[in-house]
């Protein structure tokens, strides 16, 4: 299973969110999708206390 940790949550993203937006490809909406996405993700990891199932159905994919 995945360790969802402070780094894979907070400075990760970032730092794939800074390169992308620096490749010129990368438009503000596809950003702003992505880091909905992450605090969905976040929110999710906070407020469950879910098996590794569970965690491989509803959060990885």
């Amino acid at each position: 299973m995945i360790e969802l940790n402070d780094d894979l949550l907070t400075t990760k993203p970032q730092q794939l969110a800074k390169s992308l937006k620096d490749d010129g490809k990368t438009t503000p909406s596809q950003i702003r999708k992505f880091y909905d996405d992450l605090i969905l993700l976040q929110m999710k990891e906070k407020n469950s206390n879910m098996s590794e199932e569970d965690f491989k159905k509803k959060i990885l994919p």
